[in-house]
């Protein structure tokens, strides 16, 4: 115990070792994980993290932590932190913010605040556009869940829209064999059926089920 203080205080890049060492502990033995998530976490309190990214990127991945383990307020408490300390680092579109971004969106959705999840991933999409193109995966990856959002939320003709969207670019950049095309046809195919349109529905859902059959992906 003695150690560990002297070594906070020390250095404060050792928060990237720290950070690393709750991502490799293995996932069964996720209380000893966020055991020590928590320790850590609360040693920080009432310090001044400004500037300092590996705090931020330990914040990240104390908040995945809790994520995987369903605890959404926690993370996403951790995560606005996080993204609070590398707003002031680094410039829009930076890989880290983005990320930090995302993450932030489906913990909200999670949290059932889907309508809040959406005005973070709205921006965030058009930052990816900006900054990675319409051809990054990521963009497509920002479609997709925009099109779960609003699939969750009833709206279905703005969930085909994004849908859509994720379906061409996903055909486009990653190819028919891909699970990224996959997802996008499965979730296509789930909204025709919702909206009672079959033969639209089959012809998605099929093009799915054929590339997790090609892939040997679990269905």
């Amino acid at each position: 115990i003695a150690i560990f203080f002297i070594c906070f205080h020390v250095r404060a890049q050792n928060w990237d070792m720290w950070s690393d060492s709750i991502m490799n502990i293995p996932s069964n033995e996720w209380q000893n994980a966020l055991r020590i998530g928590d320790s850590l976490y609360k040693l920080a309190e009432g310090k001044n993290h400004e500037g300092d990214s590996s705090y931020a990127y330990f914040l990240n991945n104390y908040g995945y932590r809790h994520s995987v383990r369903g605890n959404y307020k926690k993370a996403t408490q951790v995560g606005e932190e996080a993204l609070s300390v590398l707003s002031k680092i680094f410039e829009p579109g930076t890989e880290s913010l983005l990320i930090i971004e995302f993450n932030l969106c489906t913990n909200y959705n999670n949290l059932g605040e889907t309508r809040k999840a959406i005005t973070i991933l709205l921006p965030l999409l058009e930052k990816y556009k900006k900054y990675r193109g319409e051809g990054d995966p990521s963009y497509a990856k920002c479609l997709n869940t925009l099109g779960t959002f609003y699939f969750n939320l009833g709206d279905n003709p703005t969930a085909e829209k994004y849908y859509s969207e994720a379906y061409k670019i996903n055909l486009k950049v990653r190819g028919p064999v891909s699970a990224s095309y996959a997802t996008s046809a499965g979730n296509l195919g789930l909204h025709y059926v919702r909206v009672g349109d079959y033969e639209k529905a089959e012809k998605y859902l099929f093009e799915c089920l054929a590339v997790y059959d090609s892939l040997k992906l679990t269905h």
